[in-house]
């Protein structure tokens, strides 16, 4: 993995700033996802990199492939993100509302990013978290007009899982497989 021309990355202690020159944007990443980062650019999977993760932060051991990977999906185009997500729910049973939930809290218990604002990441990290264990939720992205906000979440059992009563226009839906459903 390698930056595109014109982003550069600056350590500072256990962090790191992003600078992307063309928009003159910067983005903080706290140590974990420093960490991660340089892992991947000093040529280690994805793999390798959450194993780098947990041996730095031990509580992340459930979710570290999960949530990486999560971060890396959500950098697609939406529609790449739909094919990379439609492949991953394949051969998995449908999630239970507990299931889901399980996931969800594991990975906002180590994951900042997903915690907070992050439903992309934070969505599809509970989704490949359920995936791990052999189910999958429906996964869900939509938007609203007024105010505009685009949103990204997980159901089970046909309601959202601990979301907000905010009402999108649903734009993307990945269900469990019609022919494993319960």
């Amino acid at each position: 993995m390698s930056l595109r021309p014109g982003v550069t990355l600056t350590p500072i202690d256990e962090v790191a700033v992003l600078l992307d020159e063309r928009t003159g944007r910067y983005h903080q990443l706290n140590a974990s996802a420093a960490l991660v980062l340089r892992s991947l650019l000093a040529g280690h999977g994805q793999n390798e990199a959450a194993r780098d993760l947990v041996r730095t932060h031990p509580a992340a051991g459930p979710t570290a492939e999960a949530d990486i990977a999560a971060h890396l999906i959500a950098l697609l185009p939406p529609a790449r993100i739909r094919a990379v997500l439609t492949c991953a729910r394949r051969g998995a049973t449908p999630a239970t509302a507990e299931q889901a939930r399980t996931a969800r809290d594991a990975v906002i218990a180590v994951s900042l990013s997903c915690a907070g604002e992050g439903c992309l990441p934070r969505s599809i990290a509970a989704a490949l978290l359920c995936r791990l264990g052999g189910s999958w939720p429906t996964w869900c992205a939509g938007i609203r007009v007024h105010p505009f906000g685009a949103h990204a979440w997980i159901e089970a059992d046909g309601h959202p899982v601990d979301e907000p009563s905010r009402r999108y226009q649903v734009t993307i839906v990945i269900a469990p497989d019609r022919e494993l459903r319960r």
